[in-house]
């Protein structure tokens, strides 16, 4: 749990750079600001070895990574 914590957090950071937030709507931002804090309470929770919360947040973010890139290609 904590190697697909760890490797979804990353892939989601890879996704996130890519997207230009400047090109974002107001709605879009959001649920951008909404995955960053994700991904920091992830890492959190991994340092504090709470594998089963990290993979939760990574997931979620991921998730909304996802269908956020869709939307704004």
């Amino acid at each position: 749990m904590k190697r697909e914590s760890s490797t979804r957090i990353q892939k989601t950071e890879e996704i996130i750079t890519r997207i230009d937030q400047k090109k974002l709507s107001k709605e879009q931002q959001d649920i951008f600001s909404t995955i960053q804090s994700f991904l920091v309470n992830a890492k959190e929770a991994l340092a504090a070895q709470d594998f089963l919360r990290a993979f939760n947040l990574a997931d979620k973010a991921q998730i909304l990574t996802e269908d956020l890139f869709q939307k704004i290609q």
